[in-house]
């Protein structure tokens, strides 16, 4: 399966081979699939792609994600990706994704886009470049949906560069513990479903448990409260899987944390300046 049939029509991507055939990371074994992934629209994003720093200033921590996710994690990282008020100049936040249109990416789909950018051996954003060995910290975040044999097919060949972020069943179980912290209560109707049934169910119901629904937006403000609640209910098997009610984000997020958070601490007082004066 040529990996060109997944890169069709790329849109802010773009990746260049440089000079010499020498990987800049080991190499790994190569994913034998059966399936014929469908073409896909990616796209690129960083709220500091064009940023110029300051002369004396610190150069920013770099994180590489690769979502299978098209809007709820860009939604959960818009902060970080827009960057608007110019408040995290600490962390450069590459997000890749394929177009709401598209559809997601498979585990499959994530796995093959990273290897060609690891043989690129670099990303080409607006302009500037960012190689790879430049690069801090690569992710990638998926959800287990039904994709779990796929997920540990591929988690079979062996460590690679990259973490993977695995939410059991999706995204939706962290936004849960960004707010709340009894999965065995609260979605205890979520282990009768098929794995194919559980996001959706999920969601619904995230929307029943908080008033108007759990906007991914406003969860990341509470960013913290998902690491403790979900880092405390975490569970793996012993293959190191997760588990049913257990994501890895929390992982993911407190590495951001790890870099951002004074500037947290800064933009979440101005979030809770700004919201008391809305109410009043």
């Amino acid at each position: 399966m040529e990996l060109s049939n997944i890169l069709t029509d790329m849109e802010f991507f773009s990746y260049s081979k440089p000079d010499g055939d020498k990987d800049l990371l080991p190499e790994r074994s190569k994913l034998q699939h059966s399936a014929t992934p469908r073409p896909v629209q990616l796209q690129l994003f960083s709220g500091n792609a064009n940023y110029e720093k300051a002369e004396g200033s610190i150069e920013p921590r770099i994180f590489f994600v690769i979502s299978g996710g098209t809007t709820r994690e860009k939604a959960f990282l818009q902060e970080l990706i827009n960057n608007k008020n110019r408040i995290f100049n600490s962390i450069q936040l590459i997000f890749l994704t394929s177009t709401k249109k598209a559809g997601g990416l498979t585990p499959t789909m994530m796995s093959q886009q990273w290897q060609t950018i690891r043989k690129a051996g670099k990303v080409n954003l607006s302009g500037r470049e960012f190689v790879l060995e430049d690069i801090d910290k690569v992710y990638l975040i998926t959800d287990v949906d039904h994709y779990e044999k796929e997920l540990r097919g591929i988690l079979s060949n062996g460590s690679q560069f990259g973490k993977w972020i695995i939410s059991n069943p999706d995204i939706e179980i962290w936004l849960y513990y960004c707010y709340f912290d009894n999965p065995n209560h609260d979605l205890e109707s979520i282990r009768a479903a098929i794995p194919s049934k559980r996001s959706s169910l999920m969601k619904t119901i995230n929307n029943q448990l908080k008033t108007g629904g759990i906007d991914p937006r406003k969860a990341f403000s509470n960013m913290r409260i998902g690491i403790a609640n979900a880092k405390k209910n975490y569970q793996e098997d012993n293959t190191h899987f997760p588990s049913l009610f257990s994501t890895q984000m929390w992982r993911f997020c407190e590495d951001i944390d790890g870099v951002i958070s004074k500037e947290f601490d800064i933009w979440h007082q101005a979030e809770i300046e700004r919201i008391r004066r809305y109410r009043k």
